[in-house]
């Protein structure tokens, strides 16, 4: 069943978020300012990274999602595909490493990190290979216990290291022993699939379908890491450690995004032309129920910033609540987006997600330049660091947002979910019951921060039941969604 694909690898992820957290708190606590130096490597080596997947992961979801007589050639040209790719990226993130160390423009400390992360992605991208193929079989249960490995034994290596009080690029060494541990397992649980390497010959076919793809995926991750880089020159590495903080909260929602874009494009690829009312419904399904667990969450993200990051990175990191409240807009709106592009990938309707990816580039850069910098080629900018970031990317976002939905129903006819208005309007009360709660009491504390969050959350509830935005029905889903038993029967199929 598709929820029970989808709890499975959102529930990895969550699980994957919260070692991350939990090693985040340890890291601002303990090594602040090596923790930012070590993320404006990581964001600097992943922008060549963009060059990795080019479409070809999205080819690979939607032909493995097939399971035609072309099974393992379409595995096959999927991996030397990536690994060529995982090569250049490699090549190109030495040679970039090589000339900042030779103009002088880095530190030794941060070359040494830069060098740890071209290592750690050559080995992840290959480990993609493998990952993405068992998602397009609809074996999510394998790259979800995957994911949660890497995650688990690089938490534990960073929290040991950061209260060592470790150098930078030593901090860094937790991720090539996390992607270690995981590619080993990867490579177990590849030998009881059946999957096996025959003669590449679909490079073509995979090509067709990502052309008008690379451009997008290419521009969009490069702006996902451009923003870190950009505030490290222009604020250093500390304001890179804020807005990186803001950013793993963020990560742990918007990993939910990716979970439901691995597992919805090979189920809609499947299903493609077959039921145009069945799709419409799986889409009005998925629109309403991820908005329904993410919407009083982030609501609570938004009105309550600062007294979150105080909890979870400790007083010396409370700037890194004005901007987490701002990415509050941007984890929504991106889970959006990923949704309305799988739709378009489904139906070979790529090169339109690829017009829609135009304005969203163009919004983040102008974005970037006029609201991260001082001052920018002698112009007077706005100086405003990682909450400048922040605003542009949630704008941009939106903006996207806005025109795929617009696109998803000019080529197909669907639109959103009816009654989808009503989640919002609960939100909103959720909303304004924290500003009133933090008004009248001042929300700080753990303590606090539970009891209201847990007290808007029934806020929310109750105004959704209210409106009619939750029914029984909505109700009996949730709890099929939930059941354990059904999730084990769904992993336990994976491997015969």
């Amino acid at each position: 069943m598709l929820v029970h694909k989808f709890m499975m690898r959102a529930g990895a992820n969550i699980l994957s978020s919260a070692l991350s957290f939990v090693s985040l708190m340890v890291m601002t606590r303990y090594v602040g300012e090596q923790y930012g130096i070590m993320m404006w490597g990581w964001a600097f080596t992943a922008m060549f990274n963009a060059f990795s997947d080019l479409g070809f992961n999205a080819s690979n979801l939607r032909y493995l999602s097939k399971r035609d007589e072309n099974h393992n050639a379409y595995f096959s040209t999927f991996v030397v595909i990536k690994i060529s790719l995982s090569l250049i990226v490699a090549a190109m993130s030495s040679v970039s490493v090589y000339l900042s160390y030779s103009n002088g423009s880095m530190d030794a400390e941060s070359i040494r990190v830069c060098a740890v992360f071209v290592v750690y992605y050559l080995v992840y991208n290959i480990q993609t290979a493998l990952t993405v193929s068992f998602d397009g079989r609809m074996e999510n249960g394998k790259s979800s216990l995957i994911l949660a490995i890497e995650y688990l034994v690089r938490s534990v290596i960073l929290i040991v290291l950061a209260v060592m009080c470790v150098d930078p690029s030593t901090l860094s060494s937790a991720y090539l022993a996390g992607i270690a541990v995981s590619m080993v397992a990867s490579l177990v649980m590849l030998r009881h699939t059946g999957l096996r390497l025959v003669r590449p010959v679909f490079v073509r076919r995979y090509a067709t379908f990502a052309a008008p793809l690379a451009f997008s995926i290419m521009a969009i991750a490069i702006i996902e890491y451009l923003d870190k880089v950009l505030i490290g020159f222009y604020h250093g590495s500390m304001e890179v450690g804020y807005y990186t903080a803001a950013a793993g909260v963020m990560g742990a929602f918007t990993v939910l995004g990716t979970s439901l874009n691995n597992v919805l494009l090979p189920h809609l690829s499947k299903e493609s032309g077959n039921d145009h009312r069945g799709t419409e419904n799986t889409l009005w399904m998925t629109e309403k129920y991820i908005t329904m667990l993410v919407l009083p969450i982030l609501v609570f993200l938004l009105v309550l910033g600062r007294p979150i990051a105080v909890v979870l990175f400790g007083n010396d990191y409370a700037g890194s609540g004005d901007v987490l409240s701002i990415q509050s807009i941007h984890i929504y709106v991106f889970i959006f987006t990923g949704l309305m592009a799988q739709v378009l990938y489904s139906i070979d309707r790529s090169a339109v997600y690829m017009k829609a990816s135009f304005v969203f580039v163009a919004m983040s850069l102008i974005g970037f330049v006029t609201l991260i910098p001082d001052s920018f080629m002698g112009m007077r900018m706005a100086g405003l660091g990682g909450v400048g970031a922040a605003a542009a990317l949630a704008s941009a976002y939106t903006v996207f947002a806005v025109i795929l939905v617009y696109m998803v129903r000019k080529e197909l006819g669907y639109t959103l979910c009816p009654g989808f208005w009503k989640i919002f309007v609960a939100g909103a009360a959720g909303g304004i019951f924290l500003i009133l709660m933090d008004t009248a009491f001042g929300i700080e504390g753990l303590l606090m921060l539970a009891i209201s969050g847990i007290l808007s959350e029934g806020v929310f509830m109750g105004a959704l039941w209210a409106l009619k935005g939750l029914n029984r029905q909505d109700m009996e889903f949730i709890r099929t969604a939930l059941n354990l038993r059904s999730m084990k029967d769904s992993l336990t199929e994976e491997w015969k």
